[in-house]
């Protein structure tokens, strides 16, 4: 029999295929086929944590991250998981509703009278590109400085900036779940796209609302006030991030 002695987890005994210590499996870990299989075993392996965590994520904001805060963990699947699992979903849907294609500009040395068109041309490239990459990772990528905002928001409740970056994981999670609803009608009704595409910002400003509102308990008008300051330091670190990809390097075309 083919079989190391020794686990290489912890040393111990081997004398069936999983170590009867730690449950590892006596596999050469450095095969290809056996590292990616871990990966989408570990990450989106079914169970009913999964669809447990999915119900309590999309139809009760907040309970969920509570539940993280209190130490109840094992009936849930993690919220960085879950955001790995949730992101991916909604990346499959994405290049089948845009043209990423980006048009290229390159600067002549002797420049003609059609530069401008050009130049403007490659502007507008860009700034599709963006927005479409915003829409991807803008939200997640921002969890840093919102979670900070969070913090400020609520600095005298006691709570560590770790409970916050929670929230927002969760927050971002259930963002991802209605973009690929929302993806699927667009596919499906090509012509109301864009009424789509705004009409789903509606549930997620709601969720958002009703979220901050049941983990921090403020009345509703301040969870509003406070909820309005997150999206409009979102929306500003969303419009820094476009300006400064689209024009600081078209600068250097001119």
């Amino acid at each position: 029999m083919n079989r190391l002695e020794i686990c290489k987890n912890c040393n111990y005994k081997l004398d069936k295929q999983y170590c009867s210590n730690c449950g590892q499996k006596n596999v050469e870990v450095l095969e290809l086929k056996i590292i990616i299989k871990d990966f989408f075993k570990d990450v989106f392996e079914l169970d009913s944590r999964v669809f447990l965590t999915l119900k309590y994520l999309l139809f009760k904001p907040g309970f969920l991250t509570k539940e993280y805060w209190l130490g109840k963990r094992k009936r849930y699947i993690s919220p960085m998981r879950l955001i790995i699992i949730t992101s991916f979903i909604y990346f499959i849907m994405v290049p089948f509703l845009f043209d990423e294609s980006e048009t290229f500009f390159y600067k002549d040395d002797q420049p003609t009278a059609n530069q401008k068109k050009v130049y403007l041309e490659a502007i507008d490239a860009r700034l599709k590109t963006m927005v479409i990459s915003l829409e991807k990772y803008a939200t997640l990528i921002a969890t840093p400085f919102l979670t900070f905002i969070l913090s400020w928001l609520y600095r005298n409740r006691g709570l560590l900036y770790l409970h916050h970056i929670i929230v927002w994981l969760h927050f971002c999670s259930f963002e991802y779940c209605l973009h690929t609803v929302s993806s699927a009608f667009m596919l499906l009704f090509e012509t109301y796209s864009d009424l789509i595409d705004i009409i789903s910002i509606i549930p997620l400003i709601v969720y958002l609302i009703i979220m901050m509102k049941n983990l921090y308990e403020d009345s509703y008008a301040k969870t509003i006030v406070k909820a309005f300051i997150v999206l409009s330091s979102f929306i500003l670190f969303a419009i820094s991030v476009l300006v400064g990809y689209v024009f600081i390097p078209t600068l250097f075309l001119i």
